[in-house]
Parts: structure tokens; C-alpha cells; sequence
């Protein structure tokens, strides 16, 4: 077979070729850098569109409020249930041994503190927000005029006759649910323990709340050691 030189063009690698087959690999490349250039259509989104919620808003907020109800133990219950019948027997005037009027402050103040030295630490600002709410609160109940302090005390029988009140069952109520909803916050947000916007008001409505409680019971104790009997009086 006769190739003429004219027939002959050079391949890609530096070889001769015959030019019918270098045209038809020429036309190959051109079609292959054609597609190579051409642009890929993307789709388009629509304009303003938005997610569509498959589950209703509220029921991720029912579902979540159901779980914490349900992971509650019996005994936070229980301790519900005591401090009603403490609150509502306190909304009536009363006999009740001088001890036990210690009993529901210092309850108050041991769940204040557990709260905050298990949620947020107590050499920290939140710890320092909760003494400061707690010194306040209780210089603002100590100081107040009037109220619902002790009636009459009796040293020989060791009772105090106190005045009715919906305050002790108020205050506690607060307390409870204060622990309650930063205990639920914490389990649901662990990060929350660290964060100082949530952690300092948390810890002062402790304090505030267990100040007055405490302030209440040194009025107490003030009218304790005031209302002496004639008796005990100097001639």
C-alpha cells in the first residue's frame, strides 16, 4: 500500500499518520473539549421557600415536658406533697414547738445550696450571686415591720404561738420549683452549668427565696428571746 508524504500528518505522540484518521481523531478532540466547556445546569431552589415541619410545633414541647415528668423520682414527689401540707397548715394561726420552727428554713436552705454547689459550684459567681441574694433577702425580711411573726411564746412549755400566713407556703413553693426547673435545664442543656447568664440569675431566686425564709426565722428567734415572761423579770 502507497502512502504519499501529502497524505501523511503527524499524531499527538510524533508519528506520522494518514490524514483521513488525523481528521477524524481532530473532530474527536474538538468534541471532547466542547463537552468539557459546556455547563452544568444546577437546579434552582425556590425563592422564599421554606422547611416544612413535619411534626407540629408543640409536640416536641409536650413529648419533652412528659419525658421529665416521667424521669422524676418518687421522692421529689413526696417532698411536694410535704411542703403543701406544711405551707397550708401555716396559712392558720398555730402552737408549734420552738425547734421545729427551724425545720423548713433550714430544709429550704440545705435544697437552695445543694442546688447550686451540684449545678453551677459554689466558689464561683454563681455561688457568690446566691450568698449575696441569701444576706439580702434575709436583711429585708429581718428588718420588715409587722407581719406574720410570732404571736406569743412560751418558755416554760418551749412553744411559739405564730401568726397565719400563704408567705411560708408562697416561698417554698418558689424554692421547690426553682430546683425542679434548673435541675430539668441542666439534664436537657448540660452546657448551661458554664454559662454565667443563666447560672447568676438561677442562683440569686435561690438566695432571694431562702434569705426571706431565713429572715423570717430570726424574727423568730428575736421574739423568742424578747418575750420573756414577768416572771423572769428582776423585781
Amino acid at each position: 500500500m502507497d502512502i504519499r508524504k501529502t497524505d501523511m500528518a503527524p499524531a499527538p505522540g510524533g508519528r506520522a499518520m494518514p490524514a483521513s484518521l488525523y481528521r477524524r481523531h481532530g473532530r474527536f478532540r474538538s468534541a471532547a473539549r466542547r463537552f468539557r466547556r459546556k455547563p452544568v445546569a444546577r437546579p434552582r431552589a425556590a425563592p422564599h421557600s421554606e422547611p416544612t415541619c413535619l411534626i407540629p410545633p408543640d409536640t416536641n414541647g409536650v413529648h419533652m415536658l412528659q419525658q421529665i415528668l416521667s424521669h422524676t423520682p418518687a421522692y421529689v414527689w413526696a417532698i411536694l406533697a410535704f411542703l403543701v401540707y406544711r405551707g397550708v397548715a401555716a396559712s392558720q394561726d398555730r402552737v408549734v414547738r420552738y425547734r421545729s420552727v427551724f425545720i423548713i428554713p433550714g430544709g429550704m436552705l440545705v435544697l437552695g445550696l445543694n442546688s447550686v454547689a451540684t449545678g453551677f459550684g459554689l466558689w464561683t459567681p454563681a455561688g457568690a450571686a446566691w450568698l449575696a441574694a441569701t444576706l439580702a433577702g434575709a436583711a429585708l425580711a429581718r428588718t420588715r415591720a409587722g407581719g406574720d411573726g410570732a404571736k406569743a411564746v412560751d418558755h416554760a412549755a418551749g412553744t411559739v404561738t405564730q401568726r397565719g400566713s400563704w408567705m411560708p407556703l408562697a416561698l417554698m413553693m418558689a424554692v421547690f420549683c426553682c430546683k425542679y426547673a434548673v435541675g430539668a435545664a441542666l439534664a436537657v442543656q448540660p452546657a448551661l452549668r458554664g454559662d454565667m447568664r443563666f447560672a447568676v440569675p438561677a442562683c440569686m431566686a435561690f438566695g432571694l427565696f431562702n434569705g426571706i425564709l431565713l429572715g423570717r426565722l430570726l424574727r423568730t428567734a428575736a421574739a423568742w428571746q424578747a418575750l420573756r415572761p414577768a416572771a423572769a423579770s428582776p423585781a
